[in-house]
């Protein structure tokens, strides 16, 4: 419940021209985007008799590039994205001490966009996650990991007839011992 009181104002924030009627640009806006959005995260990490397992807030900055092409007769178009992901800090009281898990990267992704109707896209994406990883027990740093794994994910994002749009991610993140996000953002795409 409290994640929806945070996702309710992005939603009802979201510029007015998502319900725009249509215009002259076409339902899927190729070229260069850029994403803002937020969500929740879970992250789970075992060392030793440690174990952090929980859920946070997520904040997410996207860029991409989607190309101009469809690759075949349903229309598929591909892009590559990076984005900068903060998973947050996940906090866990065990054997007496309280532990702050921090996790933020880079992704890059490959990106493939399938239109389902007028202006409603779904994709699926892969890449890697280009991750730094924090434990902290009691506010001092006991543990500093970083790596880069394998990254996926899905989603579904709605197009206007203006350069706005509105998307929501699923990613699933191959580091630690497991973490996924789930986030809604607001996409502007250049002309």
């Amino acid at each position: 419940m409290k994640y929806f009181k945070i996702l309710l104002p992005i939603l009802l924030l979201a510029p007015g021209s998502l319900w725009a009627e249509q215009g002259d640009l076409p339902y899927r806006t190729r070229g260069f985007y850029l994403g803002i959005g937020g969500g929740v995260s879970a992250i789970e990490m075992q060392a030793g008799p440690i174990v952090v397992d929980g859920d946070d807030l997520a904040t997410k900055l996207t860029v991409g590039y989607r190309i101009q092409k469809d690759f075949s007769r349903l229309g598929i178009n591909l892009a590559v994205e990076g984005a900068y992901l903060d998973l947050g800090t996940v906090t866990e009281r065990t054997l007496g001490s309280t532990f702050d898990l921090e996790v933020d990267g880079l992704n890059l992704y490959a990106v493939a966009f399938f239109p389902i109707m007028d202006r409603w896209d779904i994709f699926g994406k892969a890449g890697i996650y280009s991750w730094d990883a924090d434990l902290k027990i009691e506010g001092v740093t006991l543990d500093d990991d970083s790596g880069t794994d394998l990254a996926g994910g899905f989603g579904v994002s709605f197009n206007t007839a203006t350069a706005f749009g509105i998307r929501v991610d699923i990613e699933s993140f191959d580091m630690l011992d497991g973490a996924w996000a789930t986030t809604i953002s607001g996409i502007y795409h250049f002309k």
